[in-house]
């Protein structure tokens, strides 16, 4: 019994932590789900927005500050989690001073500059060249010194990459990630101007380039707010490129222990982000920490089971002392473990210990076994329409008339409700098996009375013959079962 108890808790234990696994596995698989829509989503407005900040572009005649503001004003309100539109003008050497000078009427100060992204990070003049790429228009523009007009995209090589495939393939590319002038990770959308307008041979012959600043933690805000047992990292990889992919956003987890990480899973997702413009590949890990499980709720089945194991214990054993004193008083034990209480024949227990006895000697004396599946049949009907009482009666009769066939060496078992076996361990030709099927089924050629009432019973015999039909058990009872429909069924066709 303690071992049953020890075995039941242990399984209720097992359950119910597979259950909190199912669980967390479930809420993982909607969490990266729900990172993965956030990204695709936030990506995809960005390129909309770009793309139409450049066609607007491209409608002008003549670039207009004001109305660029405009338009891009009420992209940035539509859309908060953008960060900053830019254009980049193509300007000849010759025209830098004029150019300067025109530009720093709106933006004071305003002068070509670069910008050392991969060393030092700081701000220098632009050395003299034969033309330029500098920002002339920046919104929202940031009079705290943090703006970045002026900026020649041509000194950066990411940026310059991003702006030549942006012109090869006529649509928005991003750089690589990297940490923005102005502060903060992100990344930048360049789109060519002139794709849109019709334009020139070569990517530096392009009038103009549109450009949007994207801050990560802000375009996708919603990975930073991640459960803290979770990691999530967002990558990118220039398209064409065999470079590693590089980190856009990084949400980290916090630190699981030593038992947490030895014991208990850790869940893992990578998903490809399939838009041309941002290849981004989203990873998202989940260390199951001790706080995941229910390890309150396993306690108290603990506790609980084992108040349950020693009532029932102290319960059984009172029980059994006194239903066996009875049972030695009345002589019944062995009665009650082997017979049917309501026909008196074999129980099922009893049938089972036979059959194994006389399957036993027939392969060692290499003798036939018949095992016959006998049904009552509509004795559903009987129960239905007359009550159980009526019901026992009748099956008691039945098995009563079935046992006045029965020899020695044979066992007439109750199988459960209206169905007993027959086992003759003695047989050795079929013909002898036709004649007692057709015995049994004689025996009730005339009707059952049960509480003054008469029925006509009719019974199924399915047959199995030892080894024809099966070398065990468990395949001479599948056959005799098939064979008992088929009769039922026969039965059902005569009639």
């Amino acid at each position: 019994m303690l071992g049953a108890w020890a075995f039941l808790t242990t399984g209720i234990l097992v359950a119910i932590g597979l259950a909190d696994l199912n669980r967390a596995h479930d809420d993982f698989e909607h969490l990266a789900h729900g990172f993965l829509q956030h990204v695709s989503d936030r990506a995809l407005v960005s390129e909309t927005a770009i793309e139409g900040f450049a066609a607007f572009v491209a409608s002008m005649d003549e670039f207009d500050q004001k109305k660029a503001e405009a338009y891009a004003d009420r992209l940035l309100k539509r859309y908060p989690f953008l960060y900053m539109f830019e254009v980049a003008r193509r300007i000849p050497h010759a025209q830098r001073s004029a150019s300067e000078a025109e530009l720093a009427v709106t933006y004071p100060g305003y002068r070509i500059r670069h910008f050392a992204y991969e060393s030092g990070r700081t701000w220098a003049p632009a050395e003299p060249a034969d033309y330029y790429y500098p920002i002339v228009f920046q919104q929202p523009f940031i009079p705290d010194g943090e703006n970045i007009t002026g900026l020649d995209i041509l000194s950066s090589d990411g940026l310059k990459v991003a702006m030549e495939m942006s012109f090869e393939r006529g649509e928005p590319v991003a750089t690589r990630p990297f940490d923005l002038a102005e502060g903060g990770r992100g990344y930048v959308l360049h789109r060519a101007v002139q794709h849109l307008a019709g334009g020139p041979p070569s990517a530096f012959d392009a009038p103009a380039y549109v450009l949007l600043a994207l801050k990560s933690e802000t375009l996708f805000s919603e990975l930073a707010m991640r459960p803290a047992r979770v990691e999530v990292r967002l990558t990118h990889r220039e398209m064409d490129s065999d470079q590693e992919y590089s980190t856009v956003l990084l949400s980290p987890a916090l630190p699981a222990s030593a038992s947490e990480t030895l014991l208990l899973p850790k869940f893992k997702e990578k998903e490809i982000l399939d838009l041309t413009s941002q290849p981004f590949l989203l990873s998202v890990e989940w260390q199951l920490g001790w706080g995941d499980l229910s390890l309150g709720y396993m306690v108290g089945v603990v506790f609980a089971s084992l108040l349950i194991f020693l009532a029932v214990r102290s319960y059984a054993q009172q029980y059994i002392r006194s239903e066996l004193e009875a049972l030695e008083k009345e002589g019944r034990l062995y009665e009650l473990a082997n017979f049917d209480s309501l026909t008196g024949l074999a129980n099922r227990s009893h049938l089972m210990d036979f059959l194994e006895s006389a399957l036993a000697r027939a392969q060692r004396h290499k003798h036939q076994l018949v095992i016959l599946f006998i049904d009552v049949d509509g004795f559903k009907e009987i129960n239905d329409t007359y009550g159980h009482t009526t019901g026992d009666l009748v099956l008691a009769q039945v098995a009563s008339r079935l046992s006045l066939e029965l020899r020695e060496a044979e066992l007439l078992a109750r199988f459960g409700g209206d169905e007993f076996v027959w086992v003759s361990a003695d047989s050795d030709e079929i013909v002898v098996l036709d004649r007692l099927i057709a015995r049994l089924k004689g025996r009730f050629g005339q009707p059952i009375t049960a509480k003054n009432a008469e029925f006509r019973i009719t019974i199924s015999i399915g047959s199995a013959v030892f080894p024809e039909d099966g070398r065990n058990i468990t395949a001479l009872f599948e056959a005799a079962d098939k064979a008992m429909y088929r009769d039922k069924r026969n039965m059902t066709l005569r009639t």
